[in-house]
């Protein structure tokens, strides 16, 4: 048993050294390729749990199987990444690329009125998020503090 065990201490590395060396030649960059294999150590843990609660006992053919698990996982975050970068690429081809002022202003539209809290005061008045304000002077409307009542 020592010895599969010390079999496994070297194919494993060198099973994840290659994969590395794979997808760097397919992608020609290091961001991308830590990307893709940030998704391994994921998905391998997964299947260790998974073994675990049905109670597997690890043998050369669980083995073997993680690491064509790590193959296909990194195969498919290699297809993902493909899919991202043509998505990138057409919508910058089509101007529909965003600018950091208008991811700020969802962000802020989003965030706003779930982190501002609205504070009644006697059943008639309550104060208005920030982000309200923001959007009614974007549309020509200016309100000094709240908006007319109905």
């Amino acid at each position: 048993m020592q010895r599969v065990r010390d079999r496994l201490l070297v194919i494993i590395p060198v099973t994840l050294c290659l994969i590395l060396l794979l997808i760097y030649m397919n992608t020609r960059s290091l961001v991308k390729t830590s990307i893709v294999m940030l998704a391994v150590p994921f998905s391998a843990i997964g299947a260790v749990w998974f073994l675990y609660l049905l109670g597997y006992n690890m043998s050369i053919g669980v083995w073997v199987g993680l690491i064509a698990l790590l193959g296909v996982d990194a195969e498919t975050g290699v297809f993902m990444l493909i899919y991202l970068d043509l998505a990138y690429e057409q919508a910058k081809k089509q101007g529909r690329l965003r600018s950091l002022a208008d991811l700020q202003s969802v962000i802020r539209y989003g965030a706003g009125p779930a982190l501002t809290p609205k504070v009644h005061d006697g059943g008639h008045h309550f104060s208005w998020p920030g982000s309200h304000h923001v959007v009614h002077r974007r549309r020509g409307r200016h309100y000094e503090t709240h908006p007319p009542r109905r």
